[in-house]
């Protein structure tokens, strides 16, 4: 897969090299700032919901793990373009890459993401909404 750009994303969001084989976001689905929690969703889905259970799981047709860039891909559909949501290989080279260290910013509570060639992003600590209705 070719190495996406700035130039394949809205000129309103932002991308952060990291030093990786892709950019990454610098900030969540739904949030337009990188202290800002973004939007909660169900793992492939593009909605958000007042709860989450198994019985409003929409995921009947979904065939495996791997999203990214599909029609389950929250990050595909919010943002459009070239944007996706990271492969499993993708997090595991952030994962083995980069250095995490817990801090704040603009006072919420986080890690930094520290790429090979010392850019960062900041992943804010915003919690989960649990499964409901086993």
């Amino acid at each position: 897969m070719p190495e996406l750009s700035e130039n394949d994303f809205a000129e309103t969001e932002q991308w952060v090299d990291l030093g990786l084989s892709v950019l990454w976001a610098a900030y969540n689905v739904g949030a337009s700032s990188p202290e800002e929690y973004g939007g909660y969703y169900a793992w492939g889905e593009t909605e958000e919901k007042s709860s989450y259970t198994w019985k409003n799981y929409n995921l009947e047709s979904f065939n495996g793990y791997e999203i990214s860039g599909t029609s389950y891909d929250v990050a595909h559909v919010k943002w459009g373009g070239g944007a996706r949501m990271p492969t499993f290989a993708e997090v595991k080279e952030l994962l083995n890459n980069c250095t995490f260290k817990y801090g704040t910013y603009n006072g919420v509570k986080g890690d930094y993401v520290v790429g090979p060639n010392g850019n960062s992003i900041f992943l804010p600590k915003v919690g989960c909404h649990s499964v409901t209705g086993f």
